[in-house]
């Protein structure tokens, strides 16, 4: 949930800036850059083209807030607007979709502030909750976890980039007035009746802050709480703080230069939020539900009702006899409350979850999800544009993969591996519209991935090993039979006479299936870290090995491979797809990378984007159309925020050289944050002269906010080409750090975040 993006940075730099030439030079810079780049996606891509078709930002439901009639719900990266009151159950009004995920929602008269993470914020007008109305979003340094509004201020909690104040007396006009660093990062924020900010912090627990000069916020006092401070509301003179370590806790801050821990509620799990009605707080358990506190006396909170939402519930609300529950699997859950203090349930909204990979035939996408069934999308395949149709819905159980093809009998199939519920065999039509489910098939682990090879269903079982199930009769499927892995079996790929198995810290293991009913391994390699996803190419396996990157394998002989290569990739890699002379790599940290693997021990990257949640499954594949066009598809299920559609354009060359490039380029450097290296791409274009490609010269250097120079990487000379350097932040300490290139006259500079 951590990572950042760039805004303008006026208020936050402009008392420090100022008198320094290079600095205000910085200055006008990040004001180009905030100009010119408009959405996350108009970063181009590393060498090749790569560009974004499409986006489903359907995902987890992180947040809600209402008013007496509407509830507005966080959905990955939409806010869907339900009515909840007067009808016998919740129904939809209108959606707007957010540049990034919705981490918090605050509903204020005809407007709605959200916080979007590495995205920033965004205020809607909801005059019209059919036709809400995004009339402006802006960048934050840091990662907007929460908000808190009032008539025209809007204080930020901003992760590492601490907390930010902004006036928003004309909402589609924000400014920045001030901002406070706490050295830690911030995860709640609060304002007390008398304008006091409360801030909960990962490392630093509260904060209080005079912001009566918003320009330069006052710290008047603070409380040390035993973990990190993940959320703060405050009432009545009184703060209530959820600790990590210790739960929910209660300060007397009617000193505010002084506050003092005067309650507690703590029965053990996971808090994740705290909501204050009014005479309870609702307490966000997780796993456990929505707790319901009794805080009449603050100095002994006491539990007086649940309801268990059978997901992750995060924070809730209540507007008169309704609570309204954000649980991050399930969506909203609408509760009546008006026998306090046991909620009773009353509807659900539900919302997509957190995405865990996809599948496509023809017009039909598929995406699992793991606490919500199965996605179905339908897009249409076209060499320059795509659209989107319709969603149709979900089906109820955990889905970690899934898996559509096209029977011998003509009918579209979907198989899913559904956890604990083993592998379920579904026929779709009209897209995914109406499903029917044919069998289901109980395995005695945990099935976490499946293929089809003839008429067997291949089930990575986790701790139940390779499950062989005959599905020649879809009704009533059987299983053929089985081997016990070492390791956590968690996907399968098939080829010819082999199946090649990723099984978590064992690495790879090699199975000859020639006899379904006689599976036997034949080989295995260790990779050194928790093998997840195998994809193959040739002579070759590629194996997604989270941290450590890609683990690249000879397979030439199956019964003895080979570790040729772990590519570190410098992110976190989850799954692979391979297609021609490309790898595609869904980077949980970075979004989607990809590698050219035409020497297969030596991989280049040639592209990469970042999406805005936790990229986690990834399939390339050229559509019927554009099988003569160069272009691939690229799907990638991003936990957070849905399904990506992304289009690669090869580039073919009859004489196999590379192309130079056309114009300068600085490239977002990856990963970011990061710690403590990072690359840095940039681009030095072909210009024409008298005597061939000139060179250029070139200065790529680092500073600090301030603008003082903290590193030179490059100062020479440059053909024409693409180039990559490392920076080592060895010696600094956390926070916000500007690269800049200049040639000629020209320069570029761009914003990467240091977390230690």
């Amino acid at each position: 949930m951590k990572s950042f993006r760039i805004f303008s940075l006026y208020a936050l730099l402009l008392t420090t800036l100022i008198h320094s030439h290079a600095a205000a030079e910085l200055l006008v810079t990040l004001d180009q850059a905030v100009n010119h780049e408009i959405t996350i996606f108009s970063e181009p891509a590393l060498w090749d083209t790569l560009n974004l078709e499409f986006r489903f930002a359907d995902g987890p439901c992180f947040a809600v807030d209402a008013n007496a009639n509407i509830a507005a719900v966080g959905n990955g990266g939409n806010i869907d607007f339900i009515q909840y009151t007067d009808t016998n159950q919740a129904f939809f009004l209108g959606r707007t979709v957010t540049p990034g995920v919705v981490y918090d929602i605050q509903l204020i008269n005809n407007y709605v502030y959200a916080a979007l993470g590495k995205a920033g914020v965004t205020i809607i007008d909801i005059t019209d909750p059919l036709n809400p109305q995004t009339i402006t979003v802006f960048d934050t340094p840091g990662f907007a976890n929460q908000i808190r509004a009032d008539t025209n201020k809007l204080f930020i909690a901003d992760g590492p980039a601490g907390m930010a104040v902004w006036d928003i007396t004309t909402p589609a006009n924000p400014s920045q007035l001030g901002s406070y660093f706490t050295g830690g990062s911030v995860n709640g924020i609060a304002v007390d009746e008398n304008g006091n900010v409360y801030i909960a912090d990962q490392t630093n627990g509260v904060k209080i802050l005079d912001v009566s000069n918003p320009a330069t916020p006052t710290p008047i006092g603070s409380h040390q709480t035993t973990g990190p401070a993940l959320d703060i509301e405050v009432k009545n003179n009184h703060a209530y703080v959820i600790d990590m370590f210790s739960g929910l806790r209660v300060l007397d801050v009617s000193n505010p230069a002084n506050p003092i821990e005067v309650g507690a509620f703590n029965q053990g799990g996971f808090l994740e939020g705290v909501y204050l009605g009014d005479n309870y707080a609702f307490v966000g358990r997780g796993i456990d539900g929505i707790a319901v506190i009794d805080i009449t006396n603050p100095t002994t909170p006491n539990q007086v009702g649940q309801f268990n939402t059978d997901g992750n519930a995060r924070t809730a609300v209540q507007k008169g006899n309704f609570v309204i529950v954000a649980d991050e699997e399930k969506g909203a859950k609408i509760l009546d409350f008006e026998y306090q203090p046991v909620p009773q349930p009353f509807d659900d909204y539900p919302t997509c979850g957190f995405s865990r990979n996809v599948s496509v035939l023809d017009e039909t996408i598929a995406t699992a999800q793991q606490s919500a069934g199965v996605s179905f999308y339908r897009f249409q395949w076209a060499a320059t544009s795509g659209y989107r149709t319709q969603i149709y819905g979900n089906s109820s159980s955990q889905t970690f993969d899934i898996l559509l093809r096209k029977r011998n009998d003509g009918k579209d199939e979907a198989l899913t591996a559904d956890g604990y519920n083993g592998l379920r065999i579904s026929r779709f039509e009209n897209h995914g519209a109406d499903v029917i489910v044919e069998s289901t098939y109980n395995t005695p682990g945990k099935a976490m991935g499946v293929v089809v090879e003839g008429d067997y269903a291949y089930v990575a079982d986790d701790f139940g090993g390779l499950r062989i199930i005959d599905i020649s009769d879809r009704e009533n499927p059987v299983e053929a039979g089985f081997i016990n892995t070492i390791g956590y079996c968690q996907s399968v790929t098939i080829r010819g006479n082999y199946a090649y198995a990723a099984c978590g810290g064992d690495g790879l293991i090699i199975i000859d299936i020639s006899d379904p009913n006689s599976p036997v391994e034949i080989g295995s390699v260790s990779i050194g870290s928790y093998a997840r996803r195998v994809g193959l190419n040739g002579d070759y396996a590629y194996v997604a090995c989270g941290e450590v990157g890609v683990g690249i394998i000879d397979i030439s002989d199956p019964s003895n491979p080979v570790l040729k290569l772990v590519d570190e990739i410098d992110g976190k890699a989850v799954d692979v797809s391979i297609l021609q002379k490309y790898m595609y790599v869904a980077d949980e940290d970075n979004g989607l990378r990809i590698f050219d693997i035409l020497n297969p021990e030596n991989p280049l990257e040639v592209a990469q984007q970042e999406t805005n949640g936790n990229a986690v499954g990834v399939k390339a594949f050229t559509s019927e159309k554009d099988k003569n066009s160069g272009t691939v598809h690229v799907l990638l299920a991003d936990g957070n925020d849905g399904l990506y559609i992304f289009k690669h354009q090869i580039v073919t060359d009859v004489k196999n050289e590379p192309q130079l490039p056309d114009e300068f380029i600085l490239y977002n450097c990856y990963p970011n944050p990061f710690n403590p290296t990072t690359k840095i791409r940039y681009s030095v274009p072909f210009i024409e002269t008298h005597g061939g490609a000139s060179v250029q010269n070139i200065s790529l250097k680092v500073y600090d906010v301030l603008g003082n120079e903290i590193a030179t990487l490059v100062n020479e000379e440059k053909a024409p080409g693409n180039y990559e350097v490392n920076f080592n932040s060895a010696g600094l300490s956390s926070g916000v750090y500007f690269y800049k290139i200049t040639y000629g006259s020209n320069f570029i500079t761009k914003k990467m975040m240091l977390l230690r």
